[in-house]
């Protein structure tokens, strides 16, 4: 958990774009491609599907970063750049173990959750998204309290031999959380984010969807970056890279095939000071 990583006046705006997306989820650019005589360099990248991937459900949403937007505001974009400027990014550098990173878009994930009563499924990445990232950074727009809107919460004891045993029962976790929380609270944290707080969590780590026992939303966006040569290239298409200049550290090259409709997010990002 990295207290106060990033200036919550760039989550706040993030939080009305993602708000307004989703609550206008029609699939059609609402303003034409320029606009008070600034091109709209986000137009031509996908927008959602309404009746696939990108739809609404009773739990939420989740979306290709480069698909969240308003006109040519993204909020995946506002935040990334956030994170290259923050001072928590030399600690994205220590746990890759390189100053040359590659930001995987491909496997990032803006999404909206619906809260709900009752247990969501503990999971990992190793499962949910694959082997080959190491660690994932979880960045919520907004303040993130447990019993007033969805969070993430991680399982503390789950390596543990008799935790193994005693979960051997549990199929993917899916009930798991429910179960600790009933045999012994603490196995289960689940932190109070403030706007500009982030957590990173490893690939084994379970973690949870914290319930909020009431009707809320929560909208956030989770980064993978890794060792640009340790990037697996079926996830760097798109992909950023970024390395340091002058001490900075500045996104000096990108990826992007004409099969992902997401040219003018990556072009954003590379044009970023």
């Amino acid at each position: 958990m990295l207290r106060g990583a990033l200036p919550w006046w760039t989550l706040s705006k993030s939080h009305r774009i993602f708000r307004r997306f989703v609550g206008d989820l029609s699939g059609k650019p609402r303003l034409p491609p320029w606009h008070n005589g600034f091109e709209n360099i986000l137009a031509k990248d996908d927008w959602p599907d309404t009746k696939g991937d990108d739809r609404e459900t009773e739990t939420g949403s989740k979306h290709m970063p480069w698909v969240v937007r308003d006109y040519n505001r993204s909020p995946a974009a506002m935040v990334i750049v956030a994170l290259l400027k923050s001072w928590t990014w030399p600690v994205v550098e220590e746990l890759c173990k390189s100053t040359d990173i590659a930001i995987l878009l491909r496997a990032c994930v803006a999404r909206h959750t619906i809260g709900k009563t009752g247990a969501f499924p503990a999971i990992q990445d190793a499962s949910s998204v694959g082997r080959d990232i190491p660690f994932a950074i979880w960045i919520p727009f907004h303040r993130i309290a447990l019993g007033r809107s969805p969070g993430l919460g991680f399982v503390t004891e789950w390596r543990s031999r008799q935790m193994l045993s005693e979960a051997a029962s549990h199929v993917d976790g899916h009930e798991y959380v429910s179960w600790a929380f009933a045999t012994d609270a603490k196995r289960l944290w689940a932190p109070t984010y403030k706007a500009g707080d982030i957590s990173i969590h490893g690939l084994y780590t379970p973690y949870f969807v914290t319930c909020s026992g009431m009707p809320s939303d929560s909208y956030s966006l989770e980064i993978r970056a890794m060792a640009r040569e340790a990037a697996p290239l079926e996830y760097q298409d798109p992909a950023i890279y970024v390395s340091r200049r002058g001490g900075r550290p500045t996104v000096v090259g990108s990826n992007c095939s004409n099969a992902r409709h997401a040219k003018g997010f990556v072009t954003l990002l590379a044009g970023s000071k």
